[in-house]
Order: structure tokens, then C-alpha cells, then sequence
């Protein structure tokens, strides 16, 4: 069962690869042979059902456990908007990362996540990287 289930990860990992665009961080966990716990973190409830199509069409008899996993992208995400002149966005949350990209004054951002002084955001054009506020 493991290997079937590694293998349905690896393709969800391959399909949402592109980290400007999706977020798709999930391991899974099989505790015994027909219980399965999903742990991570995807950007939207759509992924979440997916996944569970995709075990439950390789195991219909799995009993899939899925609060472990975050959804990041909510209806109630705060918006910001830049109020410096320039603000950099990172790869991780450090300055010591790779820098991905630059906001202007007045570009709107929604919060999907805040680690300390760092906020996990997502740009106007869909893009999903890492501030510091």
C-alpha cells in the first residue's frame, strides 16, 4: 500500500511543482493497513479532495485522514498592501535566501501564513513567496 501511495504523491508533487504557483508540501503515513494520515500543507481545498480521489480510487476500503493537512488559501485571508517603496520577497524566511522578486508601493498581497517577522503571501498574479514585515 505505501508504494501506491508514494507513487500518487510523487504525481501530485510533479503536477503542483511549479512554487510560484502551488503550494503542495504532503507526506503521508500509513498506520496500519487501511488507515492513512495525510500531514503538510496545500494551497487549496481542491487539492486536499484530489488527493483522497486519487487514494481512494487505488484503495476504495482506505480510511484517509486528512486533519493534519493545512489549506493555506482561505476566504478570510488578510490583504496587506506595500507601504514601503520596495519590499523584497525571499525564497525562505531569511534574508540569507534567494531573492525572488521586489513589490512596489501600493501592490496588494494576501497573508497565507505568518512565521514570526515573516509572512508567507500571495501576489496579485498568483504568485506565492516569502516577506518580511
Amino acid at each position: 500500500m505505501i508504494e501506491n501511495l508514494s507513487m500518487i504523491l510523487e504525481t501530485f508533487q510533479q503536477q503542483f511543482k511549479d512554487t510560484r504557483e502551488f503550494v503542495f508540501n504532503v507526506s503521508v503515513q500509513v498506520e496500519d493497513n487501511n488507515r492513512v494520515s495525510l500531514d503538510g500543507k496545500v494551497l487549496e481545498e481542491q487539492m486536499v479532495q484530489f488527493l483522497q480521489a486519487a487514494i481512494y480510487g487505488i484503495h476504495p476500503a482506505a480510511n484517509v485522514d486528512v486533519s493534519g493537512l493545512k489549506v493555506l488559501k482561505q476566504k478570510d485571508n488578510l490583504r496587506m498592501v506595500v507601504r514601503t517603496n520596495l519590499t523584497s520577497l525571499y525564497e525562505k524566511p531569511s534574508f540569507l535566501e534567494e531573492l525572488l522578486s521586489q513589490l512596489v508601493y501600493g501592490m496588494q498581497v494576501d497573508i497565507l501564513e505568518k512565521e514570526e517577522d515573516w509572512v508567507f503571501v500571495r501576489l496579485w498574479e498568483s504568485f506565492y513567496l516569502v516577506v518580511h514585515i
